[in-house]
C-alpha cells in the first residue's frame, strides 16, 4: 500500500520487446499479458494500433485486423525486420497513447518520430546484429547492467490527472470511438468524451455547460497522497471543469 506524491506515468513497448521487461523494474505499463481486462480498455487500445492511413475508418479497420487477445502490445502492425527504424507515428496513434499517460516507449528497434525524443539508443539495430553479438549483448545486460533496449520519451504525454472545461457527448459508443480515433492530443486535453448511450454517465456531466472562453489561469492538479485505493488531489481552477483520471473505469470509485 505504498504512498506516493510523485507524478505517475506509464510505459509501452514495441518491436519484439516484452512489457514484462519494464514491469520487472516496477514500472506501470499500459500494455502487457492479461488473462482478463475491461472490454472498453481493449476498444480504446485498438485505436492506438490503427495506422495513420486508416484513421478515418479506424473502427472497421481495427475490428477486421485486431482480434481480441490476451497480450496488449504495440506489435500488430510493425514492419519487417529489414526496416531501418519504426516510423512510429505512421504505425500507431500517438495521441490516443498519450491520453493513456504513456511517457516512455521501450523498443528493440530504433524509432523515428517528431514527437518522441530518444533517452537512450543502442549503437546498432538489434535485428541487424549477428547471433553471437546478440548473445554477448544479453550476457552484458544480465551481468554487467548494460542496457540493450532503446528508450524514447513522449513529448506530448497527458498527465494521469488533469482538468478539462469542455464536454463532448456522442450519440453511441461507436461514434465516441470514431471521434477519439481522429482527435488530437490538444482535443483530448481540452475535452471529456462520453457516449450518450452509456448508463453510467453522471447527471452532472449531462448538465455541464461547456464554456467557450479560455481560463485566464492554467488549471493545475497536485497529488497530495496516492495509494492503491485512495487518491488525494489539490485542484486549482478559476472556472467549472471536469477532472479526468486516466485509468480503467470502475463504478466503485467515489469522489468526495
Amino acid at each position: 500500500n505504498r504512498r506516493s506524491t510523485e507524478l505517475p506515468f506509464r510505459t509501452a513497448t514495441t518491436s519484439w520487446s516484452s512489457p514484462a521487461y519494464v514491469q520487472g523494474f516496477g514500472l506501470d505499463s499500459a500494455d502487457g499479458y492479461l488473462n482478463i481486462y475491461p472490454a472498453r480498455y481493449f476498444e480504446l487500445w485498438r485505436l492506438v494500433l490503427v495506422p495513420e492511413d486508416h484513421r478515418n475508418n479506424a473502427l472497421a479497420w481495427s475490428e477486421e485486423n485486431i482480434p481480441p487477445t490476451k497480450s496488449l502490445s504495440l506489435q500488430f502492425t510493425i514492419p519487417t525486420e529489414t526496416s531501418d527504424a519504426l516510423e512510429f507515428e505512421k504505425l500507431y496513434n500517438l495521441d490516443v497513447l498519450s491520453l493513456l499517460n504513456v511517457k516512455y516507449i521501450f523498443s528493440k528497434k530504433w524509432i523515428v518520430a517528431s514527437r518522441l525524443e530518444p533517452v537512450f539508443e543502442t549503437p546498432a539495430d538489434w535485428f541487424k546484429k549477428t547471433k553471437p553479438d546478440k548473445l554477448m549483448n544479453n550476457l552484458k545486460a544480465n551481468f554487467l547492467d548494460i542496457p540493450t533496449i532503446d528508450i524514447y520519451r513522449n513529448k506530448i504525454v497527458a498527465p494521469r490527472f488533469f482538468v478539462v472545461s469542455q464536454v463532448k457527448i456522442h450519440q453511441t459508443k461507436r461514434d465516441l470511438l470514431s471521434a477519439l480515433s481522429v482527435a488530437s492530443i490538444s482535443d483530448l486535453r481540452d475535452s471529456a468524451y462520453f457516449s450518450g448511450d452509456d448508463p453510467d454517465i453522471p447527471d452532472e456531466v449531462k448538465r455541464f455547460e461547456t464554456k467557450e472562453e479560455r481560463s485566464s489561469h492554467p488549471n493545475s492538479v497536485e497529488i497530495m497522497d496516492r495509494t492503491y485505493d485512495e487518491v488525494s488531489l489539490r485542484v486549482l481552477t478559476d472556472k467549472p471543469g471536469i477532472l479526468i483520471w486516466s485509468s480503467s473505469y470502475s463504478r466503485y470509485w467515489r469522489a468526495h
